[in-house]
């Protein structure tokens, strides 16, 4: 899927080009083309929109289009189970099939990064101490659950029809890992199989027979995609720099958590239902 797929021909442009060298359809404005999945519709990214080109039954392109401003797009989701672009437009909740392999890519253009720092992009200077400091480092959307990473835990989530399909319970919940009680993070890189981040913790009986075991143990998370793989080693060095105290960023106790965030309940900051919020879930 590297370079520009004309809309028209199909032919494959290097990514510089202004204009296809086959067909010569301008793609100034494009930036990716994403060709449909069985029974599907192609979809056009470019620079203000998202363009759907339909096809029909039997599969043909029909010329006709759906033109979505990508301003005017809310609640955008890239639904990774059932390999789904979704988002709300005009008060009209739309459904589109992606092909597995495109779902990265998708979420790297239609999704603001949750991962400021994986991303290289610098912290906004108007959020507040509180959001600062409560907000994770990095976030792992797994296919069993998902992993946030704060400067003194590590929280897993299971929620919903993900828990059902690959943990095996509609369980909602936070189970939650403080560093000073890791002893090691096991990273297997998705192939064939998928990959997991697994975290070992004294007193722990981590499963070990790969993918189909770790899909329900209790501190493994497991996941598919580059990106995700990417985060998870991202997540791993970040713990490592934690616990040996060379991060630029230092680990802060929970008692200094909550020292802090009754500071800023003096200050005017935090309401006293926030601080209580906040308290109940740095004691876990």
């Amino acid at each position: 899927m590297a370079g520009k797929r004309c809309p028209e021909c199909y032919f494959t442009n290097a990514e510089a080009v202004k204009f296809c060298t086959n067909c010569g359809k301008d793609l100034q404005n494009l930036l990716v083309y994403f060709e449909a999945p069985s029974g599907g519709d192609d979809i056009e990214i470019t620079r203000d929109a998202v363009i759907v080109h339909k096809r029909s039954l039997t599969g043909e392109k029909s010329g006709k289009k759906e033109v979505f401003l990508r301003s005017n797009m809310e609640d955008v989701k890239i639904g990774r189970i059932l390999s789904q672009l979704t988002f709300t437009y005009n008060g009209k909740f739309r459904v589109y099939n992606l092909r597995r392999e495109y779902l990265d890519r998708a979420e790297e253009l239609l999704l603001p990064p949750k991962n400021p720092d994986f991303e290289d992009s610098s912290v906004d200077p108007l959020e507040t101490e509180y959001e600062q400091t409560t907000k994770p480092l990095f976030f792992l959307d797994g296919r069993n659950g998902q992993v946030e990473l704060y400067d003194n835990r590590v929280e897993i989530k299971r929620e919903g029809l993900k828990s059902i399909l690959f943990y095996g319970s509609l369980t909602k919940g936070t189970k939650t890992i403080y560093l000073q009680d890791i002893t090691g993070v096991e990273i297997k890189k998705p192939g064939f199989t998928v990959g997991y981040i697994q975290f070992t913790v004294p007193g722990g009986f981590e499963k070990t027979g790969g993918g189909v075991s770790s899909t329900n143990d209790e501190n493994t998370v497991t996941f598919d995609g580059e990106k995700q793989y990417k985060i998870a080693l991202k997540i791993k060095e970040r713990i490592e720099k934690l616990k040996s105290g060379t991060s630029s960023t230092p680990t802060i106790s929970v008692v200094d958590e909550i020292k802090k965030a009754s500071e800023l309940v003096e200050s005017g900051v935090l309401t006293e239902e926030e601080f209580e919020k906040l308290k109940k879930k740095l004691i876990g």
